[in-house]
C-alpha cells in the first residue's frame, strides 16, 4: 500500500510541473504546492528530469525528517498515514 501512495503522489505532482521558457533561452520549472522544487535547464525535458528527481530526493527527505507533505490531489503522505511512528530515545 506504501509503494502505491508514494507512486500515485509522484505521478500526480509530476501533473502539476509548470516549465517556462526564458528570456536567455533557458527554461525554468516548478511544482505549485511543493515548496522548494524548481529548476532550469536548456531545454524542457532536462527541467522535467531535474525535477523528477528533485522530488524523489524532496519526499525522501521529508519523510526522514519528520517534516509535513502538503497533500495533493487528496493524497496524503502524512506518517499517520503511512503507519510510521517517530519514537523519542531519550
Amino acid at each position: 500500500m506504501t509503494d502505491q501512495l508514494f507512486t500515485a503522489y509522484f505521478q500526480h505532482a509530476l501533473h502539476h510541473v509548470q516549465i517556462y521558457p526564458l528570456e536567455h533561452g533557458t527554461y525554468f520549472g516548478y511544482i505549485p504546492r511543493l515548496p522548494g522544487l524548481f529548476a532550469e535547464g536548456q531545454n524542457a525535458a532536462t527541467v522535467r528530469h531535474l525535477l523528477q528527481n528533485q522530488l524523489s530526493v524532496w519526499l525522501a527527505s521529508m519523510l526522514y525528517l519528520g517534516l509535513p507533505i502538503p497533500s495533493l490531489d487528496g493524497i496524503d503522505l502524512s506518517l499517520e498515514q503511512l503507519g510510521v511512528g517517530v519514537t523519542d530515545d531519550s
